[in-house]
């Protein structure tokens, strides 16, 4: 486990830095003002897709109310994808929140990856349109054991 740069995230990865988790605990997934400037300066810089960028700043309004953990980003490298990584990465907090008895809340715009979340225990809630010809969201939820 590595504490993030930033306040307040919990960031997992495997032995190789190949795949990492960044999570917010319950009552601090909330981002700072100061931080969307930071994200939207730094995603146009990159030349990230406008939709992508506007899926990630509307994900606010999603969130459940009840306390939750959050998983902000999952990655792993493409070459080690379908190894296991993205699994193990999850798996400490996974089990806390169980432990903890709170849900694990998370979004992907990447319908591809559903199974992934459906084998971790994760429901798909909605499907949502995010911008004109962008990507829709799905939103997620897992229940505590």
């Amino acid at each position: 486990q590595l504490e993030a740069l930033w306040t307040r995230r919990l960031v997992y990865t495997d032995d190789h830095f190949s795949s990492v988790a960044v999570w917010a605990r319950p009552g601090e997934w909330e981002i700072s003002a100061a931080a969307v400037a930071r994200i939207t300066m730094t995603s146009l810089r990159n030349r990230v897709k406008m939709s992508s960028l506007l899926a990630y700043l509307r994900t606010d309004a999603l969130h459940p109310k009840d306390d939750h953990w959050y998983l902000e980003f999952l990655g792993t490298v493409p070459e080690s994808q379908g190894k296991g990584l993205g699994g193990k990465v999850l798996a400490p907090v996974l089990e806390q929140a169980d432990a903890e008895g709170l849900p694990v809340w998370t979004w992907s715009s990447n319908r591809r990856t559903l199974g992934f979340y459906h084998r971790q225990r994760f429901d798909v809630l909605d499907e949502l349109p995010f911008a004109k010809g962008g990507p829709a969201i799905f939103p997620l939820r897992r229940e505590p054991r």
